[in-house]
């Protein structure tokens, strides 16, 4: 979908109020890497630098409900923390882009691969908006976070 966009196509802002396809792919790929990265961490130092779950497991449908909730609360409108948006200014270059998102695909499912599911639902990792989240969570969160943007990217390359 991305591959076959012109640059102009690649980098166009339609409006100020709204992302690019680069600037959202680029968030995107922040997002998901800094899972990634979380996922690298020892779950043994994660316990003992977040402690322990206080409550219990939340299904998708309710990561998906409390993220709405509190995009609501920042009027509808989720802006994204500085290091998960695009810098203004920054050139992007569209391949490079597209082999970090193939590898970091190919990463996350080795580092996925690692983990049991004890630690899935024991460990805890941050959210900038939710906060503290078990693994599981956040895996829910970046699943459902992904697929709405892929969406949004899809919708922006078709029209």
């Amino acid at each position: 979908m991305i591959s076959a966009l012109s640059h102009d196509q690649f980098i166009a802002k339609p409006n100020p109020e709204i992302w690019s396809i680069v600037e959202e792919f680029d968030h995107v790929i922040k997002s998901a890497s800094a899972l990634y990265s979380g996922l690298k961490v020892s779950p043994f130092i994660l316990k003992w630098e977040f402690g322990k779950p206080n409550r219990p497991m939340r299904s998708y449908d309710e990561v998906m409900s409390r993220y709405t909730e509190k995009i609501a609360t920042v009027n509808g409108k989720a802006l994204a923390p500085s290091p998960f948006r695009a810098e203004e200014g920054k050139v992007f270059d569209k391949q490079d882009m597209l082999n970090h998102w193939a590898s970091t695909g190919v990463k996350f499912e080795k580092r996925m691969n690692k983990w049991s599911d004890k630690n899935l639902d024991k460990v805890l990792l941050t959210h900038p908006l939710l906060g503290k989240m078990m693994v599981r969570e956040l895996l829910y969160f970046t699943h459902f976070h992904t697929n709405h943007h892929l969406t949004s990217l899809k919708k922006k390359v078709s029209s």
